[in-house]
C-alpha cells in the first residue's frame, strides 16, 4: 500500500495500520434523545477514524442502514467510534460492516475555533487547517484554494461546509448530536462583517 504522505512518529504508523480494519464499520450512537448512525470512513494522519455522522436521531435503530449510509453525512468528525462501543463504556452499539459510497472522498481542508473549544467567537480566532494540520491564513484559503476574490463574500459558503479539525470524544459527540450542532450554525459571531474587514483583522495580529 503506497501513501502520498509519510508519517511524523511510528506510533501514527502503527495506529493507521491498527484502525484500517476499522473502515466502513456503522455504529448508532446513544443519546438521551434517540440513536444516530455514524459510519469510520477513513483515517487521518495520525490513524484516528474519520467518520461520517448522520444527525437524525431515531427512536430505534434503524433497519434501513444501507439506505442512510449512501445518503450524505451531516458532516464529518475525528473520532474513534470503537471506544465508543467498549462495554465499560456502553456510549454506541456496533452493527456491522458497509461499503463505504464511492464518491466519498476524505477532505483536504478543514475549520478549527481550538481557542474556544468551538464556541462562537469572532472570526480571528478561528483558522483554516490541510490534512495535515498546518494553518492557513483566510487570505490564502481565498485567494489560492478558493481562487476567489477577496471582496466576493461567497467564499464564507465554502468556509461553512469545512468540517472541524478538533478531535472529539464521546460525550463532545453526544452533547453536538443532542443540541442539533450543524456545519451552517458552527460559524464566527462577526462573520457577516465583509471579508476584507475579517482578512485585514487577521493580518494584523
Amino acid at each position: 500500500m503506497e501513501f502520498d504522505f509519510e508519517f511524523k512518529t511510528e506510533n501514527d504508523k502503527k495506529n493507521y495500520f491498527k484502525n484500517l480494519k476499522h473502515i466502513g464499520e456503522v455504529y448508532a450512537v446513544i443519546t438521551s434523545k434517540g440513536y444516530a448512525l455514524a459510519q469510520i470512513a477513513g483515517l487521518d494522519r495520525h490513524g484516528i477514524p474519520i467518520c461520517r455522522i448522520f444527525s437524525e436521531l431515531h427512536k430505534d435503530i434503524p433497519l434501513n442502514i444501507e439506505k442512510i449510509i449512501c445518503e450524505e453525512e451531516s458532516y464529518l468528525i475525528i473520532i474513534h467510534l470503537p471506544s465508543m462501543a467498549h462495554w465499560r463504556v456502553k456510549q454506541a452499539i456496533k452493527l456491522g460492516m458497509y461499503e463505504v459510497p464511492k464518491d466519498f472522498k476524505i477532505p483536504q481542508y478543514y475549520r478549527d475555533c481550538s481557542s474556544f473549544r468551538g464556541r462562537p467567537a469572532p472570526c480571528k480566532y478561528w483558522a483554516v487547517r490541510d490534512y495535515e494540520g498546518k494553518i492557513l491564513l483566510f487570505k490564502d484559503y481565498v485567494l489560492n484554494i478558493l481562487h476567489k476574490k477577496i471582496k466576493d463574500n461567497s467564499w464564507k459558503k465554502d468556509f461553512l461546509k469545512l468540517n472541524s479539525a478538533s478531535i472529539f470524544n464521546g460525550p463532545a459527540l453526544i452533547e453536538a448530536l443532542e443540541s442539533g450542532f450543524s456545519l451552517e450554525n458552527w460559524k464566527p459571531t462577526d462573520f457577516n462583517r465583509e471579508a476584507t474587514d475579517i482578512i485585514q483583522e487577521e493580518l494584523n495580529l
